[in-house]
């Protein structure tokens, strides 16, 4: 389940989007809070050296289990392994490559709020799940209400690309739209609160 995922932003601080640490096209693998679909509704009780762990991740997606080991000082290589195996298999954590929207020459983020009518929204969210500029699409289906984020080269492409939504799909509506000039916190960076699972 990726839902809470934006694009990476222009200004995410070095560690999480543009270490030296190597990566995809000059990004860093890092460790994402949101897990697999099928496991996204199962509560998973962590404690303090879980969310230790997770956060020595999402700094670099790559450290071996003997360098979180080192890091965490009480705790062996083995253990620190079986709890990665854990997170990674019940879809707390899942290792993945963000790509630097502003690396590749598209340092614009915009977010965008439509409205289409609830029969339609499905299909709307089909094509703009297609559209290469938009990089986050999500949606509330029984009020029609989408949300979503775009990349894009400059201002004009983003103007133009609100406008050209409309044009696209009668009967859609632009409730908000935004350009994101700078990013505090990602979901890349969100460690898990302290606070036990939510009860069912």
């Amino acid at each position: 389940m990726r839902g809470a995922t934006r694009c990476s932003a222009t200004s995410f601080p070095s560690r999480s989007l543009e270490s030296d640490t190597g990566g995809v096209n000059g990004t860093t693998s890092i460790v994402e809070t949101d897990g697999p679909a099928d496991t996204a509704l199962v509560n998973v009780v962590l404690d303090d050296v879980d969310r230790q762990i997770i956060v020595l991740l999402q700094e670099d997606g790559r450290m071996s289990a003997r360098e979180v080991s080192r890091r965490l000082g009480n705790l062996g290589d083995r253990a620190v392994r079986y709890r990665i195996d854990r997170l990674l298999r019940t879809g707390v954590i899942s290792v993945i490559a963000v790509v630097s929207s502003k690396r590749i020459g598209y340092p614009v983020l915009g977010d965008v709020i439509i409205e289409v009518p609830a029969a339609e929204v499905r299909d709307v969210l089909a094509a703009l799940a297609e559209d290469e500029l938009v990089c986050y699409l999500g949606a509330d289906l029984e009020r029609g209400t989408i949300s979503l984020q775009l990349a894009a080269r400059d201002e004009y492409e983003f103007r133009t690309w609100l406008s050209s939504l409309i044009k696209r799909h009668q009967g859609a509506a632009v409730i908000k739209s935004t350009l994101v000039r700078h990013v505090t916190k990602g979901s890349d960076q969100w460690p898990p609160p302290r606070g036990e699972a939510a009860e069912d």
